[in-house]
């Protein structure tokens, strides 16, 4: 398995799907719907259920507690203890990039 500096830096909608999934548990419908009112951006179902068996298949998140509803099977996630580590570097990424900025950016509070 990757270090969790490896996958960085991550796709926007990745980090939105582990942000929700560190507030709680959710299967993929519901998990859509949380990460498009999160954003405010309309989530395609397409490329997120990629994002979803991509982020399973790296070790992100796992499947737990599968459930059936009106005959069909809900897949639910939680993420992982590794990508709770690769949202933490993210973060960490990010809030360099923002204070990297900080002096560059006009109407910033250090900023030219």
């Amino acid at each position: 398995m990757p270090s969790a500096g490896e996958l960085l830096p991550l796709k926007a909608q990745v980090f939105e799907i582990l942000l929700a999934l560190l507030r709680s548990d959710s299967h993929g419908y519901a998990l859509m719907g949380s990460v498009a009112e999160s954003t405010g951006r309309q989530v395609l179902p397409g490329s997120f259920y990629r994002d979803l068996e991509g982020m399973e298949a790296q070790g992100l998140i796992e499947e737990v507690d599968p459930g059936v509803r009106e005959g069909r099977r809900r897949r639910s996630f939680r993420a992982t203890t590794f990508g709770r580590d690769v949202a933490a570097a993210e973060r960490n990424r990010m809030q360099r990039l923002v204070q990297a900025s900080a002096d560059l950016v006009p109407g910033s509070d250090t900023g030219r």
